[in-house]
């Protein structure tokens, strides 16, 4: 038998990890009382609650719940009903609410929303509001109240404005005048959208480590001028220099010299010791990590 542990059930089903409570012989979940688990739910918002009750019908399906809980049936008008049957009927009056309230356009979130952006007075705490407000925004909500805040004028507002507020509060319009020397940036033909991606691949692999700058890294690949760091931190480069000469070589624009690349290592890239990086010759060898960086400049142009 495989062993798991608690830590991991909670950590994959992170909606109910406060109603596990141990594993049996078996590596089986334990639950909490039924009753403790309809307190939990009730008095958790609506869109909360389907979560819940769709990761507890989940471990029943894959029968991760211990046998021994789940012969404690209940009876309900008069019938049986099992711990599944019980959770899907729970599920379907849950639905029913949330599809009410988008009819009624009755979604708390928003209307709280509405009021504190009510109260705010000045430039900067409209700033820090927003920017607290991003990772809610952007979070995974339910299918159905996802309908409803992408209606809504207020959510609207807000998504349009992020953007915009975040690289304000980030750079002044002095942090980019004339006078400001600007940053080292290695010319390329990538688009922002492969900077990011050829930036998850490096972290993935480890030819970068996972704790790198990823705003830092897109800029050091050309990302246009509006999007420079405030506080600069050039690289950690976890690999030889061939195979960085190798990764950047196809992404440097046609005007572009080798002998460029080579002046600008040293200030975009520095080994695990915190020294400057420079590419040494070109001297290819066939490696497992070779293979991968071709295979990630094959990911990059299908983008």
């Amino acid at each position: 038998m495989i062993e798991t542990s608690i830590e991991k059930f909670k950590s994959v089903y992170s909606s109910i990890a406060d109603l596990i409570l141990s594993l049996d012989q078996n590596n089986k979940v334990i639950l909490k009382s039924r009753k403790e688990i309809a307190i939990y739910i009730d008095n958790k918002q609506v869109y909360l609650q389907e979560d819940i009750i769709n990761d507890l019908i989940e471990l029943s399906d894959i029968e991760a719940i211990s046998e021994q809980y789940l012969s404690d049936d209940r009876i309900i008008h008069g019938q049986k009903v099992s711990f599944k049957s019980y959770f899907k009927i729970k599920l379907n009056t849950i639905k029913s609410r949330i599809k009410y309230a988008q009819l009624c356009e009755d979604n708390r979130i928003i209307q709280n929303l509405k009021k504190e952006i009510q109260a705010l007075n000045t430039d900067s705490i409209k700033i820090n509001f927003l920017l607290q407000k991003k990772r809610d925004l952007e979070g995974n909500y339910p299918e159905s109240l996802g309908k409803i805040l992408k209606k809504d004028n207020i959510y609207l507002f807000l998504k349009k404005e992020l953007k915009f507020w975040e690289i304000h509060n980030e750079i002044k319009d002095k942090d980019i005048s004339p006078k400001t020397k600007p940053l080292p940036q290695l010319p390329t033909n990538l688009t922002n959208e492969q900077r990011g991606l050829l930036f998850d691949l490096l972290v993935k692999d480890k030819f970068i480590p996972e704790t790198t700058n990823k705003k830092n890294f897109i800029w050091a690949f050309g990302t246009p001028v509006e999007n420079m760091p405030k506080h600069w931190q050039s690289t950690i480069w976890n690999k030889n220099k061939q195979l960085l000469r190798e990764l950047l070589n196809p992404f440097k624009k046609s005007n572009l010299k080798i002998a460029d690349i080579e002046k600008l290592v040293p200030l975009l890239f520095k080994d695990k010791k915190g020294n400057p990086f420079t590419l040494t010759k070109n001297k290819f060898i066939p490696s497992f990590d070779s293979d991968i960086i071709a295979d990630i400049h094959k990911k990059i142009a299908t983008i």
